[in-house]
C-alpha cells in the first residue's frame, strides 16, 4: 500500500508545479480577428509589420484562412507602429498600445467606397 502512495504523490507534485503556467499561456499572446467591414467574413492572409527604429517593417505575422491572427508578445517590441496590409484591402494603422487592445480588425476595401461618408455608395446605385 505505501509503494503505491509515493508515485501518487511524486504526480500530484509535478502536476502541482506544472499546471498554473499552463493556465497562463493566454497573456504570452496576442489574439485578434480580422473581418471585411461591409462584408463582415473574414479576412485571411492580412501581414502584420511593426516598424523597427532603423526604419524597417519586421513581419510579426499573418491571419490564417479565418481571419485569425495569433502573435506571442514578445515578438512585438520597441514601440513602433503596427501595420496590416493585404492587396484589395486599405492598409490599416495603429501605435504597439492600441493594437494590443484591439481584438477586432475591421478592414476595408479599395473598390468600396468609405462607409458612412459617400451618400451615393449604399443606397443610390447612380451614385456609382
Amino acid at each position: 500500500m505505501r509503494s503505491t502512495s509515493v508515485p501518487r504523490a511524486l504526480a500530484v507534485l509535478i502536476l502541482g508545479l506544472v499546471a498554473p503556467h499552463l493556465v497562463g499561456c493566454v497573456e504570452f499572446s496576442h489574439f485578434a480577428r480580422v473581418s471585411d467591414r461591409e462584408g463582415t467574413w473574414a479576412v485571411g492572409g492580412v501581414e502584420i509589420f511593426q516598424k523597427k527604429s532603423d526604419g524597417r517593417w519586421k513581419l510579426l505575422g499573418k491571419s490564417d484562412g479565418n481571419g485569425k491572427i495569433n502573435i506571442f508578445k514578445h515578438t512585438i517590441s520597441g514601440g513602433g507602429r503596427i501595420r496590416l496590409s493585404k492587396p484589395g484591402y486599405r492598409t490599416k494603422y495603429y501605435s504597439e498600445s492600441e493594437f494590443l487592445q484591439t481584438h477586432l480588425v475591421l478592414m476595408q476595401s479599395t473598390d468600396d467606397s468609405w462607409y458612412g461618408e459617400n451618400p451615393n455608395s449604399l443606397w443610390n446605385e447612380s451614385g456609382r
